[in-house]
C-alpha cells in the first residue's frame, strides 16, 4: 500500500466522519432554529 492509497483512505474516512457529524447535528440545528424563531416571535 503506497502513500497515495493511505491518503485516499484517510480522505474517505474524513468524509465519512463529516457525514456522520452533520447527520447527527441536523436535528439539533433544526431545533435551535425553531427555538430561535419562536423566541423572536416569528412563526
Amino acid at each position: 500500500m503506497g502513500k497515495r492509497e493511505i491518503f485516499w483512505l484517510g480522505d474517505e474516512l474524513a468524509l465519512g466522519m463529516v457525514h456522520i457529524v452533520s447527520y447527527n447535528l441536523r436535528p439539533f440545528l433544526s431545533a435551535k432554529e425553531h427555538y430561535e424563531s419562536v423566541s423572536s416571535g416569528d412563526v
